[in-house]
C-alpha cells in the first residue's frame, strides 16, 4: 500500500517468507527496493527479518491496529483479573467492570 495514498499496489498470495522474498526480488530491481522508505507489518516476527532483507533502507512500522490489538488484550486482562478478585459479585464496582468493558480503552482510539 502506498501510504500517501493509500493505494494497495501489491497482493501476494500468501505469507511464506520465501514466497514474499522471491516475488518483490523478482519483480523489483534493488535500486526500487532500496528506495521504499517505511513498510508497515503486523506483530509477526518473520516479517522484520523479511523486510531488512528486501528493503535494506526501509524503516518497519507495527501496523497501528495491531498495536491497539495488544492493549486491548492487555487491559481486559487486568479488567478481568480485578473482577476475580472483588468478592461481592453484586457490588457496584463488579457490575461496572463486568457490564461496561467495551468503554475501558477502546473509545480512545480510531484505528481507521
Amino acid at each position: 500500500m502506498i501510504h500517501k495514498h493509500h493505494h494497495l499496489i501489491e497482493l501476494i498470495h500468501d505469507r511464506l517468507s520465501k514466497t514474499i522474498i522471491e516475488h518483490f526480488i523478482k519483480n523489483y530491481s534493488l535500486s526500487e527496493r532500496q528506495a521504499v522508505k517505511t513498510v508497515s507489518i503486523d506483530l509477526n516476527a518473520n516479517y522484520q527479518s523479511v523486510i531488512h532483507k528486501i528493503f535494506p533502507n526501509a524503516q518497519i512500522i507495527v501496523n497501528r491496529f495491531h498495536i491497539v490489538q495488544l492493549y486491548s488484550r492487555a487491559l481486559d486482562q487486568v479488567r478481568i483479573s480485578c473482577l476475580k478478585k472483588i468478592n461481592d459479585k453484586h457490588s457496584r464496582l463488579y457490575k461496572a467492570l463486568k457490564s461496561n468493558w467495551h468503554r475501558y480503552g477502546y473509545i480512545y482510539f480510531n484505528v481507521t
